[in-house]
């Protein structure tokens, strides 16, 4: 049978969009394989590549939101590569990285901020602001960042080196002598000896006999001599009740008569080698004493008489219990 005209457009027809058919399959493969590529370059971390993919599949699925990360990629990349020690640099190229949304970039963000807190501790030491530095530095030396470590010591160091500047130039030797030994291992260009800033702190010894005497008891009617024979450096220190009346200093082996007002005494001792003042005395190095009169705390000195405490011979038995240089 002959075919109609109508029977064969049909035919044609169907030809032609069997035909178109297979080329949108074969032209929707390719872009399908593209896609995988475009993202096989992603995930390696190759955006130069993604970027240019992810634009030639235009509309593709979502090409556009991966062509848009690529490209933040990119910029931040190149964001962080011009940053050098500027902080502020630092901070704009993570805030680039947390607009991309993905956990990579979210580590990389986190970088540039441990970054930009580095830089900004580093400029804070050259304005020698220890403090703040060693603050910002703590955080990256428990990372490992770097020479955060070293840093956030070097830092430290400064503080307790102020700290002790500080403690001498109110007086108070001793502790600023302990504060300076507790660095006196470590070592920067700009920084004294902490040895002999330490030794600076030990002061003249007082010379011989009263130290300080009470201005509220002014009476002399009595005479004390105290021989130290045998023994180190010492320091007493007479009260009536909790009130000081004087304060004594005998050098070692030596021996002092000094006049103080009769009446009712306690009397504590101290001994040692270096002297840090009044109020520190022998430091905690020395040796601190309470003393006992025939098993009493008190004794009495009877006006115009006179007294001697020395070791050996007979008279009223001084005994001490150890105290703390505090008390």
């Amino acid at each position: 049978k002959k075919a109609k005209p109508w029977m064969l457009a049909i035919g044609i027809l169907a030809a032609i969009g069997i035909i178109a058919g297979i080329a949108f399959a074969i032209f929707e493969s390719k872009r399908a394989e593209a896609y995988e590529q475009a993202m096989a370059y992603y995930n390696a971390g190759q955006y130069t590549e993604a970027a240019e993919a992810f634009e030639e599949l235009g509309d593709y699925e979502d090409s556009e939101t991966w062509h848009e990360k690529a490209t933040l990629w990119l910029r931040a990349q190149a964001a962080e590569a011009r940053a050098g020690e500027d902080p502020a640099a630092w901070e704009s190229a993570a805030s680039i990285y947390r607009s991309i949304g993905d956990s990579r970039a979210t580590t990389a963000a986190t970088n540039c901020l441990d970054a930009a807190s580095y830089y900004t501790a580093k400029g804070l030491m050259a304005e020698e602001k220890w403090t703040e530095a060693g603050e910002l530095l703590s955080d990256l030396a428990d990372k490992g960042y770097q020479d955060a470590g070293d840093l956030r010591t070097e830092c430290a160091v400064h503080v307790t080196y102020e700290e002790a500047e500080a403690l001498y130039a109110e007086g108070r030797y001793y502790d600023a002598y302990v504060t300076y030994n507790s660095i006196s291992e470590a070592s920067y260009e700009d920084l004294p000896d902490m040895g002999e800033k330490a030794q600076s702190c030990i002061q003249s010894f007082p010379e011989t006999g009263v130290v300080y005497r009470n201005g509220d008891y002014p009476d002399q009617n009595c005479e004390l001599s105290i021989d130290n024979s045998g023994h180190s450096n010492a320091y007493y220190k007479l009260y009536m009740g909790d009130t000081l009346i004087l304060t004594v200093f005998i050098p070692e082996d030596g021996y002092a008569t000094f006049m103080l007002p009769a009446g009712t005494y306690r009397m504590n001792k101290g001994y040692g080698t270096m002297w840090f003042g009044t109020d520190d005395m022998f430091g905690d190095e020395g040796s601190y004493w309470r003393c006992n009169f025939g098993g009493s705390e008190e004794f009495t000195l009877e006006a115009w008489s006179g007294y001697e405490i020395t070791s050996g011979g007979g008279g009223t038995p001084i005994s001490t219990d150890s105290s703390d240089r505090g008390s």
